[in-house]
């Protein structure tokens, strides 16, 4: 039942071994130390990590889990009709490695890795890396595809990992220039609002807003046609060339 969220929690173990660190040493402090301020202030810190690591757990299991999202049906649904040529995105993680070519059979595309430890500095994505022979790996700003050589262009939770702003503008500009005409972009991203950072706290800083995501898509030329939400943690952006 929480196949996934373990799977999770375990590349970002560091995370909740300081939780349970927290936790039994806030614990313990507060049931043992002397002075009333020091009890209070480890029993809030107890009572914070505490928080944090359930509510990411359970983010991870409804995203994940409980979602529609791992399934990816909805994708035939966003790409129709379906594309011929296809490029698939991600940060080589196999959960969120989109089946594109079971989904639209007879179609031809390619699984292209994103992560570069430099640049994408997120050690729970060098843990998680499980496609490491299956998928080519590439730089945001050169993709292996050639001018207007693809219909689709499907970016799944790699895009905010491309943390400087001038590779990640360089990388939508490679999009553009990649897609044919009638060419569509499906990201699909976290989003830095309210609901991640009840669930993940400080790390919400990690995701960004929704508003970025209509700005780079915005330069290129592509206004978002339709937007789904699986669960409120996961966004989905169908961009298509502005008329």
């Amino acid at each position: 039942m929480f196949t996934q969220a373990l799977r999770l929690a375990r590349y970002n173990w560091p995370l909740y071994a300081a939780v349970v660190v927290t936790v039994s040493g806030g614990t313990a402090a507060a049931c043992l130390v002397p002075r009333l301020e020091v009890r209070l202030a480890a029993a809030a810190a107890a009572v914070v990590a505490e928080w944090f690591g359930a509510a990411s757990f359970l983010a991870f299991h409804a995203m994940f889990d409980c979602s529609e999202f791992g399934k990816w049906t909805w994708l035939r649904e966003e790409l129709a009709p379906p594309p011929a040529r296809w490029l698939h995105l991600s940060a080589g993680i196999e959960l969120t490695h989109a089946p594109l070519a079971a989904l639209f059979p007879g179609s031809a595309g390619r699984d292209v890795d994103l992560y570069d430890p430099v640049t994408m500095p997120a050690p729970a994505i060098g843990r998680a890396q499980e496609n490491k022979g299956s998928a080519l790996r590439a730089k945001p700003d050169a993709l292996p595809a050639d001018a207007a050589s693809v219909d689709a262009a499907v970016v799944v939770l790699a895009a905010h990992e491309i943390h400087a702003l001038d590779m990640r503008k360089s990388f939508f500009r490679e999009l553009d220039r990649v897609l044919a005409p009638g060419g569509r972009i499906v990201l699909v991203e976290h989003l830095r609002n309210l609901p991640a950072l009840l669930a993940f706290g400080p790390g919400f800083l990690h995701f960004l807003p929704r508003s970025e995501w209509l700005r780079r898509t915005g330069e290129i030329g592509f206004r978002v046609a339709r937007e789904r939400s699986f669960t409120p943690f996961i966004r989905v952006f169908v961009c298509e060339r502005a008329s």
